[in-house]
């Protein structure tokens, strides 16, 4: 009898365990602050906030967990009868953090730095653009919608 009552309980506490998930707080599974889907907030050229353009604020990017990520960019769609905004592009690839902290996407084959800040109790995410030509930069700052649970 105590054999049986050892097994039931020893059982209840496994089953316990497999029923927890790793993301069970509401966080990232990861911990890592770029996961989840982030949309486009504002945009900086040079130092000056710029007004975006109608739909350009629906553009997204979603870090996976798994390292993946998509973006999303939208334009108006005035050839497009009752429809303000249009899928313009969209763009997938994997990305890594490197042991300084520095992240790096995969675009086609290559892997290349990711000039990405976060500022975790902002929720705000700054992808920083410079143009190799000009040497103008440009940040875009995106706002955490949620993390991917």
């Amino acid at each position: 009898m105590k054999w049986n009552k050892f097994v039931l309980v020893f059982s209840l506490l496994i089953l316990s365990f497999l029923a927890c998930s790793s993301d069970d707080d509401g966080g990232n599974p990861s911990g890592d602050p770029i996961i989840g889907e982030w949309q486009l907030d504002r945009v900086i050229f040079e130092g000056t906030e710029l007004s975006l353009q109608p739909c350009e604020d629906l553009e997204t990017f979603i870090f996976e967990a798994e390292g993946g990520f998509f973006n999303e960019r939208y334009s108006t769609a005035p050839h497009i009868p009752d429809q303000d905004c249009e899928l313009q592009n969209t763009s997938q690839g994997a990305w890594i953090i490197d042991d300084n902290g520095i992240y790096f996407i995969n675009l086609q084959g290559d892997f290349v730095e990711l000039p990405v800040s976060i500022n975790e109790e902002a929720g705000e995410l700054t992808l920083n653009e410079t143009d190799p030509a000009t040497g103008m930069t440009q940040q875009r700052i995106f706002v955490l919608q949620s993390t991917n649970e």
